[in-house]
């Protein structure tokens, strides 16, 4: 977790690198709570769907951090998001973006699509 560029882990890797650099406590109840949760697992259990899992996070403070490309919409489990209806294309008009930016800037159309296609590229790593 050192650096970004390291090849992907388990949740479980992740999770107990976490544990080892002191980035994630684990709550340890108190002996009040203790005796409710023994008291708790002396009920039966009431059945679970297979396809749930057994772990369970808390996260406190979690920070999200979106860049101008990402939405706020949530899709569940086999949900494609439909790219035409996020983004259509005629949202923007490349030709009025260049010459209003070269009226600002006065930087000619070549400069201007090298940075904006640098700074896509720039996003797109962290995608």
């Amino acid at each position: 977790m050192e650096n970004k560029n390291e090849k992907s882990m388990t949740l479980e890797e992740m999770i107990s690198e976490m544990l080892k650099d002191a980035k994630v406590k684990v709550p340890l109840p108190a002996k009040a709570e203790e005796k409710t949760e023994t008291q708790e697992q002396d009920k039966p259990m009431p059945a679970r769907p297979s396809g749930v899992p057994f772990l369970s996070l808390s996260i406190k403070n979690l920070h999200v951090h979106m860049d101008e490309r990402m939405t706020s919409y949530n899709y569940g489990f086999g949900q494609e998001l439909d790219a035409e209806a996020d983004d259509p294309a005629e949202d923007i008009d490349f030709d009025e973006m260049l010459e209003r930016i070269h009226k600002e800037t006065g930087l000619c159309e070549k400069v201007i699509l090298a940075v904006l296609k640098a700074q896509a590229d720039y996003l797109d790593l962290f995608l």
